[in-house]
């Protein structure tokens, strides 16, 4: 299942730390410090060409290289699996070489949507500032009434029963859906719940009940021009995007009426112009649910996330669309695709 086909945005991403050459042996020979987990004397030694797995000690900061060759603070270390009831099964967490992310019970995309056109061949969705570029690193931007492809007179409406199913597709690719509201909750008060949470927040000097869903499921990547996908706000703890979800600052989009008077027609003649805003700055998606005008959205920040209900216009606001995986991680792992990426999951 390659990602590509399912037009999810390819992220041009370059090293999260601005590693350097080498200096004097001196400085820059590693030791070993008893386990698998080579240890460096500064941050600029740790090696450029790290693979996916590869651990490395700065002082008492512990390292790992995620999927795209980076190192970042290693948070999941501190244990990522949540104990949970011992009947239920529980995966490690992690990107997967498709772009599929496990978190959990649940299977993600590993980015955001990049879908042009509909099944029809409708164009759909929109580029932050209409440039093509914006979406190849962050997804494409849509209407709730685009993302879930439903009719556009349910813009002002309820939409009827059986007009959104169970696991609604919309724009997502086959056997995906467009997350519910309990989809968002169950990641969020999952990634809570977890041991990298508790560890967050004692290193982070956090309350025990502390919302981090933002800090550990926000990238922590640059684009090719150098610019951090996610901003760090003032004084904010650092993201670690510890579960590789790495939800980007894709920002919003807002519609509105441009009219001007028309002399010949002797009438106002109105046009829609998007306005865009927050790039870098917040993740805000559609969930399935709606009422009247409004749908409900999970709106991340650079620390929490919260869940809103009946809140923002649904064909004048638009948002990126990550999709989830209509099989829960159970299940996916005993798929011959799974398999195929001869790959292990540790089980507990």
């Amino acid at each position: 299942m390659k990602m590509g086909k399912f037009g999810f945005a390819a992220l041009a991403l370059t090293a999260a730390f601005g590693l350097t050459a080498c200096g004097d042996d001196s400085s820059s020979s590693p030791s070993d410090s008893g386990d698998d987990t080579v240890v460096y004397k500064t941050k600029e030694d740790l090696p450029k060409d790290c693979k996916k797995g590869d651990a490395a000690q700065v002082g008492k900061t512990k390292y790992r290289c995620n999927a795209d060759s980076e190192w970042i603070e290693d948070v999941a270390d501190e244990g990522s699996n949540s104990e949970g009831d011992e009947n239920q099964t529980t995966l490690s967490e992690g990107s997967l070489p498709n772009g599929l992310v496990i978190i959990g019970h649940q299977v993600w995309a590993g980015q955001n949507l990049n879908v042009k056109e509909d099944k029809d061949g409708n164009s759909i969705g929109r580029c932050y500032k209409d440039k093509e570029s914006y979406c190849e690193t962050y997804g494409r931007l849509y209407t709730w009434i685009e993302s879930m492809q439903v009719s556009s007179e349910y813009a002002e409406a309820t939409v009827e029963p059986g007009v959104v199913k169970k696991n609604h597709q919309g724009i997502c690719p086959d056997g995906f859906h467009i997350p519910t509201g309990n989809d968002w909750d169950n990641l969020i008060n999952y990634v809570n719940s977890t041991k990298a949470a508790a560890g967050y927040r004692t290193k982070n000097d956090m309350s025990d009940n502390a919302d981090v869903g933002g800090a550990l499921l926000r990238s922590t990547t640059y684009d090719a021009n150098d610019v951090k996908l996610w901003s760090d706000a003032e004084g904010s703890v650092p993201a670690v995007d510890a579960f590789g979800m790495m939800l980007v600052g894709s920002g919003y989009g807002r519609s509105s009426e441009d009219c001007q008077y028309d002399e010949e027609k002797e009438e106002d003649v109105c046009t829609i112009k998007w306005e865009y805003n927050n790039l870098n700055e917040e993740a805000t998606y559609f969930t399935t649910s709606d009422e009247d005008n409004a749908a409900d959205i999970v709106y991340f920040t650079w620390d929490a996330a919260y869940h809103h209900t009946d809140w923002h216009y649904k064909n004048e606001l638009s948002f990126p669309v990550r999709c989830i995986m209509n099989m829960t991680a159970e299940e996916y792992v005993k798929t011959d695709e799974y398999k195929g990426l001869d790959i292990e999951i540790n089980i507990k």
